[in-house]
């Protein structure tokens, strides 16, 4: 269903100069494969949902990246060489600072997402996919340097008061540990093709 223009919420400045989603983009997601983890985001989601109503959004992931490529075989040469990227990148936790609701005019609807602080860690996982997307002269969508800090909670979420139901929330707190990468494929707004796992060495 798409939300009534008088309905949306406004996209963040940080995000104005991104190129939007497109189908065929490529994204990195970064995310967590541990049970414990995922019971514990599927709690924090649920009672989100309770007070705002809206899709719970699986799994909780940062896109870390969004590329375009000419063809698979690009890609694949790509995967194929990032075990020397990623070589010394353990896993590391993501930690919620805070929500940001927002429109995103590709899925035409209302979205809350956690935004989450900048570790060390993080910041060398994108310098490192940097450098390796700009080796395999791929081209990024993000500005170089720029590191995401936004994870998605719920999707088509109502026009309500979050102020005050979000006031009940306390920050920090931590969300996931990263142990692997997923490279997806967008294939429309609401279809995503799932191409491959890496995981991070423990």
């Amino acid at each position: 269903m798409v939300t009534p223009a008088h309905a949306r919420y406004q996209r963040p400045s940080t995000l104005k100069a991104l190129r939007p989603t497109r189908e065929h983009d490529i994204c990195l997601l970064l995310c967590s494969s541990d049970s414990d983890d995922a019971d514990s985001l599927s709690a924090r989601q649920t009672e989100l949902q309770t007070m705002l109503g809206g899709r719970i959004v699986t799994p909780v992931h940062l896109t870390s990246h969004r590329f375009e490529v000419c063809n698979d075989e690009v890609l694949w040469a790509f995967v194929d060489n990032l075990g020397l990227v990623l070589a010394n990148i353990h896993p590391f936790p993501i930690v919620a600072t805070g929500f940001v609701p927002m429109y995103s005019d590709f899925r035409e609807f209302n979205l809350l997402k956690w935004r989450i602080e900048i570790n060390p860690a993080l910041r060398l996982f994108v310098e490192r996919m940097e450098q390796a997307l700009e080796a395999a002269e791929l081209q990024c969508l993000y500005p170089p340097g720029w590191v995401s800090t936004l994870v998605t909670a719920l999707e088509d979420i109502p026009p309500t008061m979050l102020d005050f139901l979000l006031s009940k929330v306390s920050f920090p707190h931590y969300l996931f540990t990263v142990d692997q990468v997923i490279f997806s494929r967008v294939k429309g707004p609401d279809t995503f093709e799932e191409i491959t796992r890496i995981s991070l060495i423990q």
